[in-house]
C-alpha cells in the first residue's frame, strides 16, 4: 500500500529534513510544495522516483491537490525582528497572509486522513515550562498568525495534530546555537544578547522529525515538542566553546545588554503530555547536536545561519 504524503515548506530547515526521512521509505509517495527550489538542501534526493517537487506559493494554490494519507504543513514565514509600529503592521500582514491564509488554503485544497500543523513555542510568551493549556501571550506578528492558524485547524472537520516546537537546532538551522557554532568554525566573534540570560530548550531537528512521523499515533490535540531541559545562553556558549576547542576551533564571544525587539527572554516547554503517550521522546543530547553541527559547518558548502541582528 502506498502512502501519499504532502509536505508544504519542503525546502525549509525542518521541511527538508522531513522530506529526506520520508523518501527513504519506498512505500511513501511524496509531493513537496515550496516557493523555493530545494537543490542546495536536498541535492541528489531530488532524483528519487517517489518524490515530486512543485514550486508554488501556498497562498495561491487554486486547484484541488487531492487525497493524502498525511499532510505535513510546515510552510511558514518565520519569526522576524520588528522594532517600529509601521514595521509591525507590514510584518503582521505578511505573516497573516502566509501563515494564516496559507494554512486555510492548504486545508481547503486537500483531503487527508491526517493534517499535521507545525506550530511554535512563541505563542506562550516569556516563561518557563509551559504546558499546552497555558494562556497564550502573543508578542509578535509571527506568533499571532500561528495562533489563528491553529484555531482554524482545530475548528475544522479534519483529523489533526498540532505540534508546538521548542527551539529546533541542527544542520541547516536558523536559531542562535547554529550561529554560535558557525562563528566558532569560521573564526568570527559573536555578541550574545541580553547578557546571555535568554533561556531555551533546544531540541534536535532529528527528534522533531521523529515526532512528526509519530503524529498518526497521537490524538486530535496540541503537543509540545521539546527536549524538556532548559539552558541559558551563557551555559550554551561555554558548552559550544569547550567542544570548539576539542575540535581545533575557538569561539570568541562577549555579552551585551542589547535585547532583540519582540524576542522573549525565556521560552521553555513542558513536554510531559507527549511523553505520556509513549510514542515519542527526545533521544539526542545537546552535546551530540552541537558536535553534529560542527561536523556540518566544517563542510565547505554548508549554509550560513542568519545573523541575529539581521533576522
Amino acid at each position: 500500500m502506498i502512502d501519499k504524503i504532502l509536505v508544504t515548506g519542503g525546502s525549509g530547515f525542518i521541511g527538508s529534513h522531513l522530506v529526506e526521512a520520508l523518501i527513504k521509505d519506498p512505500s511513501c509517495d511524496v509531493l513537496s510544495i515550496d516557493i523555493h527550489h530545494p537543490t542546495k538542501l536536498l541535492g541528489g534526493c531530488l532524483e528519487r522516483s517517489n518524490l515530486t517537487w512543485s514550486i508554488e506559493d501556498v497562498r495561491e494554490i487554486k486547484r484541488s491537490l487531492g487525497l493524502f494519507t498525511t499532510v505535513y504543513h510546515l510552510a511558514a514565514r518565520p519569526w522576524c525582528m520588528v522594532e517600529k509600529a509601521d514595521e509591525w503592521f507590514k510584518e503582521s500582514q505578511l505573516d497573516f497572509d502566509v501563515n494564516t491564509l496559507g494554512t486555510y488554503n492548504v486545508l481547503k485544497q486537500t483531503e487527508s486522513d491526517l493534517f499535521v500543523l507545525a506550530s511554535t513555542s512563541s505563542l506562550y510568551g516569556s516563561g518557563h515550562k509551559f504546558k499546552e493549556n497555558a494562556s497564550l501571550d502573543i508578542s509578535s506578528p509571527y506568533a499571532y498568525s500561528k495562533a489563528i492558524a491553529e484555531r482554524i485547524l482545530s475548528e475544522s472537520s479534519k483529523r489533526y495534530v498540532i505540534l508546538r516546537f521548542g527551539s529546533v537546532i541542527g544542520a541547516r538551522g536558523r536559531v542562535f546555537p547554529n550561529r554560535l557554532v558557525w562563528c566558532a568554525v569560521n573564526g568570527i566573534s559573536v555578541k550574545i544578547f541580553n547578557n546571555g540570560n535568554n533561556y531555551r530548550d533546544l531540541v534536535d531537528v532529528r527528534d522533531v522529525i521523529s515526532a512528526l512521523l509519530c503524529s498518526s499515533k497521537l490524538n486530535n490535540e496540541i503537543y509540545n515538542v521539546s527536549c524538556g531541559m532548559e539552558i541559558n545562553n551563557r551555559e550554551l556558549a561555554e558548552t559550544v566553546s569547550g567542544i570548539a576547542e576539542e575540535r581545533g576551533h575557538k569561539l570568541n564571544y562577549e555579552f551585551t545588554d542589547f535585547k532583540l525587539p519582540g524576542l522573549v527572554s525565556c521560552s521553555t516547554l513542558d513536554n510531559s503530555k507527549i511523553l505520556a503517550t509513549g510514542v515519542w521522546k527526545p533521544t539526542i543530547t545537546l552535546e551530540q547536536s552541537i558536535e553534529d553541527m560542527f561536523s556540518y559547518y566544517e563542510f565547505p558548502n554548508s549554509i550560513e545561519p542568519p545573523r541575529w541582528d539581521k533576522v
